[in-house]
């Protein structure tokens, strides 16, 4: 019986040893952690000013994101705006409205674009894209906020072309990187470096260019020509672009 209370007093040996350490170090121990407890100390006392300011930092994180947005229209607006002064006199029946790049067609072909822009902005299909006063493509998908746009080096889109050297009207087909004009006949006197217009329905006393004659070969067609074209515009330069509609 004995013996187990020995070994009893034993094991709370330690445990006495330590508060009789801790009561007697008591105020060393509290400088030592002094450090430590205050800054804990302060936040807890200080919580309800810290989650105050918490929320107002999350409110002025939305707003300024709620500003961007802001900012971001108001800048599609005054482009729209200088779009509508520069093309006014030849657009008089078109609808014209800015869209922001938002994607590339990332297979390195270019034969498509994705712009800021959709039903909800009016937006309608076959609408003409240009930048740059260059021809860029067609819109060919809406979508609520978005579009996707055919560009010259897709082989899904076509346009009525026209040749200032011939005085003609031609079909343009898009490729990459090389286009084709159709029904070239065998005696119009096209040449490299000769100039292709495109001619957009609704404008008037202009023409956007598209690209130059890269190369004319005699086929097999016995009244046609082969004539590739290379399109001026670089789509992957572009960040805004205008759309042209018909209202």
């Amino acid at each position: 019986m004995w013996r187990i209370r020995g070994k009893s007093l034993l094991k709370l040996l330690p445990l006495l040893l330590s508060l009789l350490i801790y009561f007697k170090f008591y105020d060393r121990v509290l400088n030592l952690l002094h450090p430590i407890n205050y800054p804990l100390n302060y936040v807890s006392s200080k919580k309800d000013e810290f989650f105050r300011f918490l929320g107002s930092s999350l409110e002025g994180i939305w707003e300024i994101r709620t500003l961007r947005e802001e900012v971001k229209k108001l800048r599609l607006e005054r482009d729209e705006l200088r779009a509508y002064k520069s093309f006014e006199k030849f657009c008089k029946n078109l609808s014209l409205r800015v869209g922001v790049v938002l994607d590339y067609d990332r297979s390195g072909y270019d034969r498509f674009l994705l712009i800021y822009g959709g039903r909800e902005e009016g937006i309608r299909k076959n609408s003409v894209v240009v930048a740059d006063g260059l021809i860029l493509g067609k819109v060919k998908e809406v979508f609520k906020n978005f579009s996707k746009v055919y560009t010259v080096y897709n082989d899904r889109l076509t346009f009525l072309a026209y040749s200032p050297k011939t005085k003609k009207i031609y079909i343009y087909k898009g490729g990459f990187p090389l286009g084709r004009l159709l029904y070239v006949g065998k005696d119009d006197n096209l040449k490299r470096g000769d100039e292709i217009l495109i001619r957009v329905k609704g404008v008037r006393l202009r023409e956007f260019p598209l690209g130059k004659v890269e190369e004319v070969k005699e086929g097999d067609d016995p009244f046609f020509k082969e004539v590739l074209i290379r399109p001026l515009i670089d789509v992957r330069k572009q960040e805004r672009v205008l759309i042209l509609s018909l209202p």
